[in-house]
């Protein structure tokens, strides 16, 4: 196995382990959420009780006790999604670190070079590439902001609809909170916050790799988009898994949704991590053994040839030598399976499941790749619409 496949191999399984670990840290933050829930139903119960009125015909005075409890909830949520905020933050930072380490030492790990080490960068850049990246589009203050606000504006439509048509407070109080038997809307702030947890945990391994990545540009090639193979993978994520992309290039955003479980893995460049050694001491056998460049190539081009061979020449051959053991030890891009190439030996349910009935016959019996359905600059699927002016070919043959 070469470090390359060896590489592949482990960050796949560690990505398994980092959907735990995003789980977890939801899970807590979750448990934060809802026991705050006791006092904004306390906090609603109390004051909607002191609101008699009911019907169509709404005083001026209940409008005022219903907006100064508009005001009293965002005041108390605010300090909640403060809080949540806070401590995602801290934990995201911590392991971002701890994420840009463990891939250090694969690394080292996998390159079978006695002594290899790699440049690992600073908690400061981790924490400045955390706060000056945005995730999807915003930074974390902005996502929470956006949950709260959204969760002010269904109760103000909750309450406000619930007076209007005259429901009781019992009834008010179980459209936000749910009953043991019906989920209140209050599920859906729980939902919202656990989507940011998770969204933002990949990014910053994302981040935090990508720092890796950078300080060791001298080392790696290029990077793999690679995707997780079930049936809960995105349309994107479907069509972009396998695509490689040099270091340093413009590639797409990982995360690329909410809840993306996407990653990029690092091609380690073989002949650059030889670079111009006179040898290495191989550390793949149960003994390590030195593996001189010079002495190879002679004894490859035998020591007639070597004898007539000026210095550039040998330098030439010596180099042949590096890639050689380069292309042995360190390997090219890892020869995994795609999404695209699983997908296809599914069974015909999983797919007409996973895409629908009429991009399945596009995809079954239009000759429509999976590439096909996605907007490769947006990163959202064609409607059906689109690609039928798209792809009125393939359209024609499932007609």
């Amino acid at each position: 196995m070469t470090a390359n496949e060896e590489y592949f191999d482990r960050l796949v399984s560690h990505q398994l382990g980092l959907e735990r670990l995003k789980t977890g840290v939801a899970n807590n933050l979750l448990e934060l959420l809802v026991a705050s829930e006791t006092d904004l139903k306390q906090l609603i119960a109390g004051r909607i009780a002191l609101i008699d009125q009911r019907g169509p015909t709404f005083s001026a005075n209940s409008t005022r006790r219903l907006n100064a409890l508009l005001k009293d909830i965002e005041i108390l949520r605010r300090k909640i999604y403060g809080d949540l905020e806070t401590s995602l933050d801290l934990q995201r930072v911590d392991f971002g670190e701890y994420e840009a380490e463990f891939n250090a030492r694969i690394i080292e790990d996998v390159v079978p070079i006695e002594d290899f080490t790699v440049t690992l960068p600073g908690r400061d850049q981790i924490v400045s590439a955390a706060q000056a990246n945005p995730i999807r589009g915003r930074f974390l203050n902005e996502w929470f902001d956006q949950a709260r606000t959204s969760e002010l504006g269904r109760l103000n439509q909750i309450l406000k609809v619930g007076f209007f048509e005259g429901r009781t407070n019992d009834q008010i109080t179980s459209d936000i909170f749910g009953s043991a038997d019906v989920p209140g809307d209050i599920r859906k702030s729980r939902a919202n916050v656990k989507t940011i947890v998770r969204t933002s945990m990949q990014s910053m391994a994302q981040g935090a790799r990508d720092e890796l990545f950078n300080a060791n540009q001298d080392l790696i090639g290029a990077v793999r988009y690679t995707s997780t193979l079930d049936g809960r993978t995105s349309a994107i994520c479907r069509a972009r898994d396998g695509r490689e992309f040099p270091l340093g290039e413009p590639r797409p955003e990982i995360p690329a949704h909410p809840n993306c479980r996407s990653t990029y893995v690092p091609i380690l460049d073989g002949v650059a991590i030889v670079g111009t050694r006179p040898f290495v001491r191989d550390t793949r056998a149960r003994q390590t053994r030195e593996i001189n460049f010079r002495a190879d190539a002679r004894a490859r081009a035998g020591d007639s040839r070597w004898k007539q061979l000026d210095e550039k020449q040998r330098r030439g051959l010596i180099q042949g030598e590096r890639v050689r053991w380069a292309d042995s030890a360190i390997g090219a891009t890892p020869a995994e399976t795609t999404y695209s190439q699983w997908f296809k030996k599914q069974p015909t349910s999983f797919q007409r499941q996973t895409l629908g009935p009429t991009k399945f016959d596009l995809y079954n019996q239009g000759g429509l790749d999976l590439n096909a359905f996605v907007d490769e600059t947006s990163g959202k699927p064609w409607t059906l619409a689109q690609l039928q002016a798209r792809e009125a070919t393939a359209f024609a043959k499932i007609s």
